[in-house]
């Protein structure tokens, strides 16, 4: 049985800041709360990131701007990892724009899911210019293959091809 000056491991307990599915979280005694309750949210969100990199694959970077036009789909690999870049069409620019990752030997499915955040959209199409990182790909080949599911609309595979990772 824990002490009630304890952290006790749990796999209920997702702190409303850690956004990281793959670290520990923790049930917290009552005792512990004025403390916690002290720390700067910026320490909280500190908590969340690992000082070590975890196994597999990752999207380390993600981010999306308004575009005017359209770029390719593309992939290079760099020092910081693989760097996907592309442009996505939304219903309207009312939309978060949500990647997620699923590598399976030999196979890396990036899918950006794009969810509205207006109760009414007009009908105006959007644009938005991404760019991920990925880091921790398996050496050697590897299909990689982006895929765009916006709203209500036929998901798009916007690149399938194989890549040789060092």
């Amino acid at each position: 049985m824990a002490n009630r000056n304890q952290l006790v491991p749990s796999s209920t307990a997702t702190p409303f800041f850690c956004r990281n599915p793959t670290m520990p979280t923790y049930q917290i005694g009552r005792s512990f709360i004025s403390r916690i309750l002290s720390l700067s949210v910026g320490m909280g969100v500190a908590a969340c990131s690992s000082s070590t990199e975890p196994d597999g694959p990752q999207i380390v970077s993600f981010s999306a701007q308004a575009a005017a036009g359209t770029v390719p789909s593309s992939l290079r690999l760099t020092d910081q990892g693989v760097v996907i870049r592309g442009t996505v069409e939304t219903p309207c620019s009312a939309y978060r724009l949500l990647p997620r990752l699923n590598a399976q030997s030999g196979r890396v499915n990036v899918t950006l899911r794009g969810e509205s955040t207006a109760e009414i959209c007009t009908a105006v199409i959007a644009r938005f210019e991404y760019t991920a990182v990925i880091r921790g790909i398996q050496g050697g080949p590897q299909r990689l293959t982006v895929r765009h599911e916006i709203g209500s609309w036929a998901p798009v595979v916007v690149l399938d091809t194989t890549v040789v990772v060092p």
